[in-house]
């Protein structure tokens, strides 16, 4: 696993690729995210219908971290590629026991239930880009969710 520094800057104006599983890690989700504790609340609380809600892929077991969203996007849609048996050595390399990381990221039981607490209040909806102040600690100007990356126009395709 990284050292801790770099696990617990997890969010910010970058790209952050990550791959959840299930309890049974039989089922392995690849997304791409500005601000991962909070993505990793939005999958742990099935606030977001699809894929992941579906099949229950709620233990995040890999990330990397880029500078730029667009090299995120670039290497989200590399391992949507790849071969299951690829990602589990990407996995296995970086968490051999496949343990969950969101506490090591700031997504504890505690980050998780203010999402919670906001949601259920009206103050947080996912794919806003807003929270309540009491889940942010820096405000980052057009954060985008998940699925508005991927709608994102790149004008600079250098990574084709």
């Amino acid at each position: 696993m990284r050292d801790e520094e770099e696990r617990t800057t997890m969010n910010g104006p970058n790209g952050i690729v990550y791959i959840l599983t299930n309890k049974y890690n039989n089922v392995l989700y690849t997304g791409v995210t500005r601000d991962l504790q909070r993505r990793i609340a939005e999958h742990k609380l099935h606030l977001n219908k699809g894929f992941s809600d579906k099949y229950n892929t709620e233990k995040l077991v890999y990330y990397e971290v880029y500078d730029r969203l667009d090299e995120g996007i670039h290497r989200e849609k590399q391992l949507k590629r790849w071969r299951r048996e690829w990602k589990e050595k990407l996995i296995n390399d970086f968490n051999p026991e496949w343990k969950d990381l969101a506490e090591n990221i700031g997504a504890d039981a505690e980050y998780i239930q203010a999402v919670k607490d906001a949601y259920d209040n009206g103050q947080y909806t996912p794919h806003s880009g807003l929270e309540p102040e009491s889940l942010v600690e820096e405000e980052i100007p057009g954060q985008a969710r998940d699925e508005e990356i991927r709608n994102i126009n790149l004008n600079n395709k250098q990574y084709d």
